[in-house]
């Protein structure tokens, strides 16, 4: 007799709403899958709230300070960043297990005043790994430019760190007009170590 786990089942009707919702590749679409009638808003936060409220889901694993540090820094919200730090300034290395380390989310938004807040908190690795992938890694995925180039020409940056696939950052540029525009300062430090 093959029976289910009441959780892994109720997990898999979740699972089954939100891949109906035709919103898997990217949280961007919710919007557009609201307005054109897809999902509602409403489906949509029952799907969120009932993935949230499962005891097994990974962020009811995480305490709530660290939640709410996660939550700061995931939107990039400076002021509650300063706010949660002063609380607990050791947050600022914390590293989530699936998403990496406060400089992997801001890579993400290319949020530089972040960036600068954090690396002047303290003794950031700017080159934490996370998945191989590095912040700069994340920010060149995202086309982040500024955030980019801040990382390299001003906190040096590593660019001749491998991901887990054999990737360098500058592998992962997305356009040709962005591989013109940095691929420069990707490579000056390989051009650096290699002129000495």
């Amino acid at each position: 007799m093959n029976r289910q786990d009441p959780v892994n089942s109720d997990l898999s009707d979740i699972y089954q709403k939100w891949a109906r919702s035709n919103l898997t590749g990217s949280l961007r679409r919710t919007g557009a899958a609201c307005m054109s009638g897809v999902i509602t808003t409403s489906e949509l936060v029952e799907i969120i709230n009932e993935i949230r409220n499962k005891p097994d889901c990974q962020d009811s694993r995480i305490d709530p300070p660290k939640q709410q540090w996660l939550e700061a820094i995931s939107t990039s919200n400076l002021f509650e960043i300063q706010k949660i730090l002063k609380e607990d300034p050791g947050l600022v290395n914390w590293k989530n297990p699936c998403d990496g380390t406060a400089l992997h989310y801001a890579a993400k938004e290319g949020n530089v005043k972040c960036l600068n807040y954090l690396m002047q908190r303290g003794d950031i690795d700017v080159n934490a790994q996370c998945g191989g992938w590095t912040p700069l890694h994340v920010a060149v995925v995202y086309s982040q430019r500024l955030f980019i180039r801040t990382l390299v020409e001003t906190y040096h940056a590593k660019n001749d760190i491998m991901d887990y696939s054999g990737k360098f950052p500058v592998d992962l540029l997305a356009t040709e007009e962005l591989k013109e525009e940095l691929t420069g300062a990707l490579f000056i430090l390989i051009i650096e170590i290699f002129s000495i």
